[in-house]
């Protein structure tokens, strides 16, 4: 196994909402209501396990888009958490697919 793009130690932020927008790409369009309310309700009892992974862009209204974890970033939004653990990669649109 080649660790050349292995990720050890990366900084996690916290992130504001309002800077944040989802993929239109987004592989995944439906979401289920019981899913979305099991990891509304994990996060509310445990708080968010695992940040999401996130992508800086040139948009007026936004700074990063989602890569990975939509629901955990709509939980929040529902939840009216103001921040959401992140990462933060800069990648290209190819390398987004192949996540």
């Amino acid at each position: 196994m080649s660790t050349s793009n292995l990720v050890v130690n990366e900084t996690i932020y916290a992130i504001s909402v309002e800077k944040i927008m989802p993929d239109p790409d987004q592989p995944r369009k439906f979401f289920e209501g019981v899913e979305e309310q099991e990891m509304e309700n994990s996060i509310r009892k445990y708080g968010l396990i695992q940040p999401i992974l996130i992508r800086p862009i040139k948009h007026p209204d936004y700074r990063y888009m989602i890569v990975y974890g939509e629901r955990r970033f709509r939980a929040h939004i529902r939840l009216g958490l103001q921040n959401i653990k992140a990462m933060i990669r800069d990648l290209e649109d190819s390398e987004v697919r192949d996540i």
